[in-house]
């Protein structure tokens, strides 16, 4: 259950890093629609790392 959620998790941070290129090459850099999607990256980043923390634990 905790890998299809990192699974998951990873999708969609690729998804959002395709949307900040997409962002970036249409809009100026100090957009804020920009540093939204930035935000949104760095909360699946930590996600991801609690569940694999929590997989690990839960593995030992």
């Amino acid at each position: 259950m905790l890998q299809t959620d990192i699974t998951i998790l990873e999708q969609r941070q690729k998804v959002l890093e395709k949307e900040i290129d997409e962002a970036i090459s249409h809009t100026p850099i100090d957009d804020p629609m920009i540093a939204h999607l930035k935000s949104r990256i760095l909360y699946v980043k930590e996600e991801i790392d609690r569940l694999r923390h929590e997989a690990l634990v839960s593995y030992h």
